[in-house]
């Protein structure tokens, strides 16, 4: 953003035209199923609040810059989902009788009824997003088959702490399915 800014600020006013507007969003990571990072927890919302604060110190000063985050509930509420099992339908019901409507709609949000849904069917939203899980440990969603082995996964995972990046399909079979599949990779 800083550079960004520098590098309109450089040009003679007469080139710039009106005024910098720079727009930097930023979501949260949510881990998800059958990538490497199933197994990781969802840090919790104090800790995205602060990382997210953090960015808005960093941007204080970038004249023109505007920055925008993915609400910490949100984000919480979204890897709850994505990680959840069967109890989470309950959940969901509950929460819709209580009124949650269009909730991805900052405006439309109801924070303290989705956490009532999960207290009323005797949950809450950091077991489901802030479970870690061990490789090879059954998941909620194990019984899925996605055609990607669990050994791929749990290989794409260790790379992944080790800042490994895994070489693109074209240069070699990767072996994510255990077997090339002639309908699915595409090597030509």
């Amino acid at each position: 953003s800083r550079k960004v800014a520098a590098a309109f600020y450089s040009l003679p006013k007469e080139q710039r035209g009106k005024g910098l507007r720079l727009t930097v969003s930023v979501s949260t990571f949510v881990p998800k199923p059958f990538t490497a990072f199933q197994y990781c927890p969802q840090i919790p919302p104090a800790e995205i609040r602060r990382r997210q604060q953090l960015l808005r110190d960093a941007m204080k000063g970038v004249r023109g810059a505007v920055l925008n985050c993915h609400p910490a509930p949100l984000s919480v509420l979204e890897a709850a989902f994505s990680r959840g099992d069967r109890r989470l339908s309950d959940v969901l019901l509950c929460a819709f009788r209580l009124g949650c409507r269009f909730d991805s709609w900052t405006e439309h949000f109801k924070p303290e009824a989705w956490e009532a849904a999960f207290a009323e069917n005797g949950l809450t939203v950091a077991q489901y997003a802030e479970a870690a899980y061990a490789p090879g440990q059954a998941l909620p969603w194990s019984h899925i088959d996605m055609l990607l082995t669990e050994e791929y996964l749990r290989a794409e995972y260790e790379n992944a702490l080790s800042a490994r990046t895994t070489p693109d399909c074209r240069e070699g079979c990767n072996n994510c399915f255990g077997v090339q599949h002639a309908n699915i990779c595409r090597l030509s």
